[in-house]
């Protein structure tokens, strides 16, 4: 069941038990109680099975409140985990590009090329401060 439909459930529900509310307490709220003991003891059964049906109703609800939060769970656990997986590629991506930059790197300056040595410093110290910033994240 996806979040919106279970939101949606859960609104109608609450309406519902709202209305459901309002038209018992105006039924039971006349001016007039009776003065009879059988009539005062059917409208006491009367709010108990109508107590009983809120119950229920309140169950429903938290069960549907108790799935949502699940579902709620299971994606933000779903989604840490592909997270974490793409932050380990990307780490193992750029720790590799430092390591053939470095050996670029190194084989420029044997090469005693002075612009070739700046551009592969230049390119080295690119490279860290992009894996310092991921890191830091």
């Amino acid at each position: 069941m996806k979040i919106d439909e279970l939101s949606e459930k859960i609104s109608e529900e609450y309406k519902k038990q709202k209305q459901n509310k309002q038209e018992f307490l105006t039924k039971i709220m006349k001016p007039n109680l009776p003065n009879n003991p059988y009539e005062l003891e059917r409208i006491n059964h009367e709010l108990q099975i109508e107590n009983e049906k809120l119950i229920k109703k309140v169950e429903a609800s938290s069960e549907i409140i108790d799935e949502l939060g699940r579902i709620i769970n299971r994606l933000l656990i779903k989604d840490s985990r592909n997270m974490r997986i793409k932050i380990q590629n990307t780490t193992k991506l750029l720790n590799d590009l430092y390591e053939a930059i470095d050996e670029h790197y190194t084989e420029t300056l044997e090469n005693n090329d002075e612009l070739a040595v700046v551009r592969a410093e230049a390119e080295l110290k690119l490279i860290k401060k992009i894996i310092d910033e991921v890191e830091g994240c």
